[in-house]
Parts: C-alpha cells; structure tokens; sequence
C-alpha cells in the first residue's frame, strides 16, 4: 500500500496541508525576480558613438545636420548608425558610447558597454544564468532525494541571498555574471524543492489546484518585477530589492517539515508516523496508531529495495526510458519558448515595462484555463494542445506584413499565453510520471532538458537581427513538435503515483500480447482499401482526358463544381463526424456539451493555415506556376475579349481590363493575372489535398480499431471506406478540370489529380498502425482540412469565378457539385 492510500485518512488538502503549501509557493515570487530581473538589469538601450568633441555626460540627441555629417547610414537598421561614425573620409568604429537615458537611467549594458561588437555578452548572460539554473537542477535535484527536502531547500535559500547581494556589488562583468549563474542555480533548489514537496502532500484529486496555483505565484512575481522597476532607476539598487526578501523565508525552518513520502523511501518510518501524527490531529482526523502502523509499515517494505534508486534507474527499463525521453523534449520546448518570448519584450514595441507586465498578466488566464480543463480533458490533451496552438500561432508570423507589427505582437502573445498553459501543465504531467523513489531527481533531469532550451533561447533572440520574424518560427517549430509528441505519454488524470521504479515501468504500458498475425492482416487489409479509395480518386480525375478546351467559362464552371464540393465535404465529410467523434470520445464533457472546442479549434487553424499558404506565396515571391507544379505558361485568360481579376493585398482593388491585343505596358498586368488564377489554383489544391489527410487517418483508425468495441467491426471499417472512396470521385475531378482549363496539359491535370488523392493510404497506413495516437487528435483534424476549404471557398473560388461574366456558370457548377457531394456523403452514411 503506498503513500496515496494513508492521504485520503488525512485529507486530500486539509488545513494542515494549505498551511504548509501556501507557505511553499511564496519563494516561487523571489524566484521569478530572478529570472526575469535580466530584461532590466542588462536593458539595451539607443546609443552612438561618442565624438570626438564630446564630454562623456553629452547629450545622445543630436541635430540632423551633425548626424548627417558624423554618422554613416545603416541600411538594415534604416536609421544613423549606432556603432560607426564618420572620420574624416573614413568610417570607424566606436571607442565610446552615448546612452539615451530617456528610459533607463542605468543597466549593466550602459555601464560596461555591451552593445555593438560585444552585444553578445548580454545574450551569454542570461544564457550562463540558464546554466546555472541547469546545474542547480542537476545539484540539488540529486541532493534532495539524498538528503532530504527540507535541508537543501534552506542551503539553496542561503546561497541565493549572499550571491544576489554580490551581483548587486559585482565591480564587471564577469564577476556580476558569475554571480548571477549561482544565483540561477539556487532558483532550481528553491522553487523545485518546493514544489516537490508541495504535490507529494496532497491528494491526487487535488493536484491540479496545487500544481497549477503553485505556477500563479511566479506569475505574480513575473508581474511584481516590474512593480520594482517602477520604481527603482539603478540597476543595483533594483538587484539589491529583489535579492533582499529572500530573507523573509528563513524562518521557514520552524514551519516546514520534511516531505512524508520521502522519509518513507529512506526507511525513517518512526519520523514519517510522528509527521502523520501532527497532520492528523492539525486535520482533526481520528487516525489509531495501529492504522497508521500498517499503512506505512507496508508502504516502508515496498519501497526498499529502491530507496538507492537514482538518475540512471530511469533509463534502465524501456518504458520509464521512452517516457522520459518525451518529457525531456516537452521540456526543452517549453523553455525554449516561454523564455525566448518572456526576454524579447521590448521587440513589442512601445513601452517596455507595459508589455513586460502584460506579457506576465497573459499567464494568470493561461493558468485558470489550466483550473477548468485539466481535470476534464486530461493532461495529455492539454500539453498537446496548447503546444501545437504556440507553434502554430508563432509560425504564422513569418507571413505577417511589415506593416502589420500589431497582429505580430497579437501572435506572440497568443504563443505566450498557450505556452505559459503547456508550461503549466508539463510539471504537473511530469511529477505525475516519475515514481516516488526517483521523482525529485528526474524532475531535476527534466529541468535539465528545460534548461537547455533556455540557454538557447537568447542566442536564438539575436537571429532576429538578421530576419526579425526568425526567432518566432524556431520557438513555434519546437512547440509544434512538441505537441506532437506528447501525444506518446500514458494520461495520468485521477491515476495512483507511481512509488517504485517496477511502478514507473508498468505505467502506462500497453499490453503486447495482441495476435501479431491478425494485427498484420488488419493493416494489410487497410492498406487494400485506402488503395481503392486513391484509385476513385484518380477515377474522378482521369475524366479530365474525356473533358477538353480551356475556355475560361469552362474553367469558371469548373471553379464553381470544386466549391460546391467542398462546401458539402466540409460538413458532411468533415465537421459533422468531427463533433460526433468528439462527443463519443467522453473528453470533452460527459454529455459532450464541450464538443465543439476541438472542432472550432481545427477549424480556426484550418482556414489560418491556407492564409498562410497565401501570405507565403506572396512574400517569397512565387509568382509563377513554373516553381512549383513544373508547367508551361497558363493559357486561356483573354479567350472572350477581356479578362477581370480581383486584386488583393498591396495591388490595387478595382478590376482591370485587358484586352486581347496587349502593348508591351500591358504585359505586368497580364503577369499579374496569371498570377492570381494560378494561385487560386494552388490553394485549391492545397485545400483537397490536407482535406484527405484526416480521411485517411479515420480509415486507418476504423480498420486499427476493429474489435475494441461492439460497433468496431470489420464491415463498418469497410463500409467508411467504400464511402470515403465514392466520394473521392468528384474530388479528383474538382482538382483536374480547373487545372486542365487553366491551360495545363491533360496527363498534367490528371497527375495532379491524382496526386492530391495519394496522401490517403500514407495517412491510413499511420492511422491503422497507431489507433491510440491518431484517434484524439481526428476531431481536430478534421475541422482543420474543413477550414482550410471553407477558406479556400470564400477568399479564392467564389470571387475568381465570378470575375469574367460566368457567376451564373459557377453558381450552378457549384449547386451540381454540392449536390453530387452531399448525396454520396449521405447516402453512403
């Protein structure tokens, strides 16, 4: 019997424990001013070269005519250059600087010059402060689970107070750095200890609270720091402020017992009974001793063969390896992230302290999201999620206009925010993983692998020098992968801890005694039927060698069958079996009245995903059908007299005639034109394509299925497919006509057909071979290729269709392809 089992006799969080873990999370706020501290302590500020004639107190504004003749011009910077001036015929580089002092009266960039040539410096701060933080995990981590929780956590408290004041002291560099990297360590036997503590006193329906308000508190000393920064001006007095309260918590000594759990792992059975004992009567439980005896005695004996345990235990069993694996990486791409945003604040733009604060007010929503889902969605949803939603969101500001730096800011704070929950909800996912005997040491290995993004992060920040939005799409491709990935680990919601290492490795581990055989013939037979469904789709297609011309009524006619297609596939094909999966898979609500997240979320990131399409296409330049799909120039614009195309974006508006005879003046426009009917064409095939991606994977599930239920059988599994495959036939079509009247050849026209069909047996093959993993993520799937139509839809088709005097053409194009699509979907269930 373990540890969790004696909890419910106490209270799963009675008053004996909110005394204690209140008193726990309050060093989480002084371990937030030290890990935030660095975006004021080394704040960069404006600056230039000091001229000659100047005094070191001069004034950092100058008059346009002085810098016109002082200062070279910085290209990339569009403004006077801040690290060169002008001697004579020549440029040189600066010996000293002029700060402008407008908004930071003082930092150590300003003091010992850590711009221009040595701007890297600041970046190897905070990145050697990581490094501390990761040796601190490494440390103490290994030393608690030694020695204790309770010992540790005060040495840790110690050594941050006396290296927090020589920071403040610190005469350079080096010395100011080198504290601070203890500093940094420190934070790791503080907060970490803590938290340990913290989540192995309460019970497991209670952890959640405890994990996710335990986060609050740093939120709230994310905030706190930039209260001080209001009102302190000196960058040492600032360090100073917030080192000092570390004191407060030196009294904890009195108040705050060693961890129960742990006292049990290392056979102290007569101080863990006393501990219960005081929990108990605190409580005002009634609890015999001979109750109590039992409980831990059998708890004591269980645990001792692995009260020796340590790091390398978690890699010595496949389960426990692979599962730690997973979590190392969810942690690196959380840090990585969360403190690559949290230190790039003053890239926002306008004041800086607002959007630090801002930037530490977006977690506390973050958190409560975590309070209201966690419990009934689970923890491997949420991690997933809110990483997929950061890498998504930071990704799409690669396609954001210059001009358009306010929805940038909008996309990095939606990253924070869905970070700051996947931060959230990894530590709670972690401690939940680990088995007792090892916990605190592998949360310490976590926070390793945690700091290792943070080290990172920094130097990833300065790659935004180069392309600003660089930074964002290296932190949002992490998240992304991260999310993924996590889909891997067992679920923990409402499970018994692990206590031993034999615990850590049964844990979520499935049960390989399945028939090889049959799971063989399984996804050979899916594999047989994705096949079929891909040939209906190259059926549909090849009707493109019975169907020729490239008039443009006929493309128009064919844009139309395309909508209307898609129209009915987003709904019946897509967003309806979306729900309906979302509602039986009982995560979302036990009634499924929260069904409609997962799909609203596909969706949204769907139609976000083709806008990105379209920005890429724009921004990179790919205005021509030749880079991409390998074609001759379209043809078939100017067949009736004149030819209209709605411009978008930086073009102008209004439609432009072009008649059939062109002067050479008229050949950008024309250009112009191709340009837009060939993108429109792409995105349309861009859309099927990811439309058949989830249908594939919905096959393959059916087939990888069969037998988990009553209702999973063979010929259910069958009959999906035979439907999905019929109603591939006027997707094939719907992708080669408009390609075929566009000007491209006919055995063209039809491969690109076909091709967008191809990904089906890929993804059903995925599907059938990991049910468990593709199944959850199917309702987002499927809403996401049903944006991604609708979007097309709306933005592309319709308007392209009705430009050249064929709307009547494309409405009934599209009526005819809507019916054809709802029939078959619905008449084949």
């Amino acid at each position: 019997m373990g540890y969790d089992e004696v909890i419910p006799y106490l209270g799963e969080f009675g008053r004996y424990q909110k005394r204690i873990y209140v008193l726990l999370c309050l060093p989480a706020i002084i371990c937030a001013f030290h890990k935030l501290a660095g975006v004021f302590l080394q704040a960069k500020t404006n600056h230039r070269c000091q001229l000659p004639s100047e005094f070191s107190n001069a004034s950092y504004f100058l008059s346009p005519d002085i810098l016109n003749t002082s200062f070279p011009w910085d290209e990339r910077a569009k403004n006077w250059s801040s690290c060169l001036r002008l001697d004579g015929n020549d440029t040189v580089s600066c010996d000293k600087y002029i700060y402008d002092t407008t908004v930071y009266k003082s930092s150590a960039v300003i003091e010992w010059n850590m711009v221009c040539g040595d701007a890297y410096l600041k970046a190897t701060g905070d990145a050697l402060f990581m490094v501390g933080v990761m040796l601190g995990s490494i440390g103490f981590g290994e030393l608690s689970d030694r020695y204790g929780r309770k010992i540790i956590f005060f040495i840790s408290l110690v050594i941050q107070v006396v290296f927090g004041v020589l920071a403040a002291f610190a005469p350079e560099y080096i010395t100011f750095t080198a504290a601070r990297l203890v500093v940094g360590a420190t934070t790791s036997g503080v907060f970490l200890v803590a938290y340990v503590i913290a989540m192995e006193m309460v019970g497991p329906t209670k952890r959640l609270l405890a994990g996710v308000v335990c986060q609050m508190f740093f939120s709230t000393g994310y905030m706190l720091t930039a209260l001080f920064v209001y009102f302190i001006d000196d960058w040492r007095h600032l360090q100073l402020a917030l080192t000092l309260p570390g004191l407060v918590f030196m009294c904890y000594w009195w108040f705050i017992p060693e961890s129960g759990r742990w006292l049990l792992t290392k056979g102290r059975y007569d101080e863990a009974k006393e501990l219960v004992k005081k929990q108990a009567e605190e409580n005002k439980i009634e609890m015999s001793d001979e109750l109590i005896e039992s409980l831990l005695r059998t708890d004591s004996n269980s645990l001792k063969d692995d009260k020796k345990a340590t790091l390398f235990d978690l890699f010595r069993s496949p389960n426990l390896r692979q599962k730690a694996f997973l979590i190392f990486f969810d942690w690196f791409g959380n840090s990585a992230t969360y403190y690559g945003l949290s230190w790039n604040t003053s890239n926002l733009g306008g004041n800086d302290l607002i959007n630090f604060l801002i930037s530490g007010a977006v977690e506390i929503p973050a958190y409560t999201f975590l309070l209201f889902t966690l419990n009934t969605w689970g923890r491997k949803n949420i991690l997933c999620g809110c990483m997929v939603t950061a890498g998504i969101a930071l990704l799409l500001t690669m396609a954001v206009p210059d001009d358009l730096q306010w929805l940038t800011v909008t996309l990095a704070m939606i990253g924070k925010l869905a970070i700051t929950s996947s931060y959230g909800t990894v530590y709670i996912f972690s401690a939940e993983q680990f088995p007792t005997v090892i916990r605190n040491v592998a949360l310490g290995a976590s926070s390793t692998a945690a700091r290792v993004g943070s080290i990172l992060a920094p130097y990833i920040n300065l790659l935004g020098e180069y392309w600003k939005p660089l930074p964002l799409i290296i932190f949002g491709a992490t998240a992304f992968a991260g999310g993924l990935l996590s889909l891997l680990l067992p679920e923990t919601l409402n499970k018994q801890l692990p206590e031993t290492i034999a615990d850590g490795e049964k844990f979520g581990k499935t049960d390989e005694s399945g028939n090889i055989e049959e799971a063989a013939e399984m996804l050979k037979t899916a594999t047989e039927e994705e096949n079929k469904m891909n040939k209906a789709n190259a059926a549909g297609a090849g009707l493109v060698l019975c169907i020729r011309g490239s008039q443009r009524k006929l493309l128009d006619g064919s844009l139309g069958f395309a909508a209307g297609v898609m129209i009915a596939a987003s709904y019946w094909s897509l967003l309806a079996p979306g729900i309906e999966m979302a509602e039986d898979s009982k995560m979302y609500g036990e009634a499924g009245e929260y069904a409609f997240v997962p799909v609203s979320v596909g969706f949204f990131l769907g139609a976000a995903f083709v806008y990105a399409a379209d920005a890429l296409i724009n921004k990179f330049g790919i205005n021509s059908p030749n880079m991409m799909l390998d074609t001759t120039t379209i043809e078939g614009f100017n067949e009736g007299g004149s030819s209209h195309h709605r411009r978008r974006g930086r073009r102008a508006r209004n439609s432009e005639s072009i008649t059939h005879t062109q002067t050479f003046e008229d050949v950008s426009n024309c250009d112009d034109i191709s340009y837009g009917q060939w993108k429109r064409i792409m995105l349309l095939v861009i859309a099927i394509t990811v439309h058949n991606i989830p249908e594939g994977l919905a096959v393959g599930v059916a087939f990888g299925a069969i037998g988990s239920s009553a209702s999973a059988t063979f010929e259910s599994a069958r009959n999906l497919a035979i439907g999905i495959g019929i109603q591939n036939f006027p997707e094939g079509l719907a992708v080669s006509l408009p390609l075929q009247a566009a000007g491209f050849s006919t055995w063209k026209s039809l491969w690109y057909g076909q091709l967008s069909g191809m990904v089906e047996p890929i993804f059903g093959v995925l599907g059938a071979v990991a049910v468990g993993l593709t199944q959850p993520v199917l309702p987002y799937a499927l809403s996401f290729a049903a944006g991604a139509m609708i979007y097309v839809v709306i933005d592309d088709i319709i308007p392209e269709a009705n430009t050249n005097g064929n709307g009547k053409t494309a409405t009934w194009g599209a009526i005819c392809g809507f019916l054809l699509m709802m029939a078959l979907d619905v008449g084949l269930g």
